[in-house]
């Protein structure tokens, strides 16, 4: 997959990739994000990704916690 989407959202935003967390149900979503070089959260249907740096069963259960631990 590719990751343009993500690294020209980030640049549009005028966020470094590395500075970015993708939050992704797909698990085309986490490999293109991880190639942008972006932590990645997986949820729903990509929740048993294990390449993904961390992972909920959805996203109501996101907490900022855990995103703040990514970095």
């Amino acid at each position: 997959p590719d990751p343009e989407v993500f690294l020209i959202a980030a640049q549009r935003m005028g966020v470094s990739a590395e500075n970015c967390i993708v939050v992704e149900d797909a698990h085309a979503g986490i490999e293109a994000a991880l190639a942008a070089g972006m932590k990645t959260l997986a949820v729903g249907t990509a929740y048993d990704d294990k390449r993904a740096d961390s992972r909920a069963k959805d996203i109501a259960s996101v907490t900022t916690e855990q995103m703040k631990a990514l970095f």
